[in-house]
């Protein structure tokens, strides 16, 4: 993931080191051992934004899809990657056209094709 994504390394060790990492976070008490200090740690930066082990719990609480996360390395970091991937694709869309001349070439031929179509509608008195 661009967009200057950085996982600390750090609070996800201790992040693992409070949770069953056999289990996941259908647990009722999954939380139980992260305490407080914890909770405020930064988890992970993206886009300038640091987010901590306390966001992506409500994250995690809030989205029905992450309900059974497993709370080992793997699946922590693919909550991560699902939490954030509408924005960052969101992001790469608006670049698309200024990283790739191909896809910017072919972009402009679709625009262009729309212009003509539209006119030729117009000056036909089409509706």
């Amino acid at each position: 993931m661009k967009q200057g994504f950085r996982l600390d390394a750090t609070t996800m060790s201790r992040l693992l080191a409070s949770v069953n990492q056999n289990g996941t976070t259908a647990d009722t008490a999954w939380t139980a051992r992260i305490d407080g200090a914890l909770r405020s740690q930064p988890l992970f930066t993206f886009r300038g934004a640091q987010f901590t082990v306390g966001a992506w719990i409500d994250s995690i609480e809030a989205r029905r899809e992450l309900r059974a996360t497993a709370l080992n390395q793997r699946g922590v970091r693919n909550s991560i990657d699902f939490l954030l991937e509408p924005s960052a694709l969101f992001e790469e869309a608006k670049t698309l056209e200024r990283d790739y001349p191909e896809f910017a070439a072919l972009m402009k031929e679709f625009r262009d094709g729309i212009l003509i179509f539209s006119s030729r509608r117009i000056s036909s008195g089409a509706s």
